[in-house]
């Protein structure tokens, strides 16, 4: 029978093929996963990541100071294993990226190629890498507390139990705002820069900038078309508009005194509005200076005499021989 027969990943459709499992520390240099947490992997459990971690992974293989784990653990077993779990809410960032990737391998190591069909948001290798990017790209010493909450929900998500051929209710290879925003309130205590940084994430404009360049073009092109029919028809109506005024005002009557007292209240509105149209930045100018006071006779440093003709900066000379060297 196979050795990896009755593989079960809830969330990812895998090739039940196998391999070994081995992470390179450094090129030439294999460190091999230990068997039980391959074995646990192809049973389809969450393994912490604080045991897919370098300095783990070698302790187990030279001291041994830990259990060695399987499907259907009890008592204090069971115990043991998921205080590894509990060492994942203070994982490093560094011991939680080397943690990923051992991951991502093990996922590799089972996988054969994918189909030529198959959705590329299927392959969990994919996947997993575009969160670690998100994630690694984005982390700093007052954010990773955040990030790792996030991941760690990511992960039971993927891990938690749903029907057969039921997938994820979104994709893991973009950062999902409302599991960001949630795992913020729950260090925090309320939403703050994680929660703006997700709403970023999903607005209009960062599907625009993230757009590929001949979707941008295609985009402009069909909003220029769309736009100058409309362009065009509003200036013809203000055309239209214009002229009927001109001619409304070229006819309108002034016999009466009522209309003469109201054509020139209204004319001297409308002088008083072009007058203020006529100038744009008229608002914008300041207070009327008032004219400059007679300079009191000051001390000239460059020339070295009292005057009040003018200021040290702006003096014509003569200059004194000794100024210069």
């Amino acid at each position: 029978a196979d050795k990896y027969e009755g593989l079960s990943f809830p969330s990812f459709k895998i090739d039940h093929s196998s391999s070994i499992g081995a992470y390179k520390l450094w090129f030439g240099c294999p460190l091999t996963i230990p068997d039980d947490l391959v074995r646990l992997f192809n049973a389809g459990s969450n393994l912490p990541l604080s045991l897919l971690t370098v300095a783990a992974i070698r302790d187990f293989g030279i001291n041994q100071r830990r259990s060695s784990f399987h499907s259907k653990m009890s008592g204090k077993l069971l115990d043991e294993y998921n205080s590894w779990h509990l060492r994942d809410e203070f994982l490093p960032f560094p011991e939680w990226s080397q943690a990923i990737l051992t991951l991502i391998h093990l996922f590799r190591s089972v996988r054969g190629p994918p189909p030529e069909d198959e959705d590329i948001e299927q392959d969990p290798i994919h996947q997993l890498t575009e969160h670690v990017l998100h994630i690694s790209t984005r982390v700093n010493s007052y954010n990773w507390p955040i990030f790792r909450e996030y991941d760690k929900r990511i992960r039971q998500l993927l891990w938690a139990p749903r029907p057969k051929g039921v997938g994820m209710p979104f994709s893991i290879s973009t950062i999902h705002a409302q599991t960001l925003d949630d795992a913020e309130v729950l260090l925090h205590g309320r939403s703050g820069a994680a929660a703006d940084y997700g709403a970023v994430l999903n607005s209009a404009w960062a599907a625009v900038v993230s757009a590929p360049p001949s979707d941008i073009i295609r985009v402009g092109k069909r909003l220029a078309d769309l736009t100058l029919p409309s362009a065009a028809k509003v200036s013809a109506k203000d055309d239209s508009s214009s002229s009927k005024t001109s001619t409304s005002h070229s006819h309108t009557p002034s016999s009466s005194t009522n209309n003469n007292y109201g054509s020139n209240a209204n004319g001297k509105r409308k002088a008083e509005d072009d007058g203020r149209s006529q100038s744009p930045q008229s608002s914008f100018r300041g207070p009327p200076t008032a004219p400059p006071l007679p300079r009191s006779p000051m001390f000239c440093i460059i020339c070295r005499i009292v005057t009040d003709r003018h200021i040290w900066y702006l003096c014509p000379g003569p200059y004194p021989q000794d100024l210069y060297p």
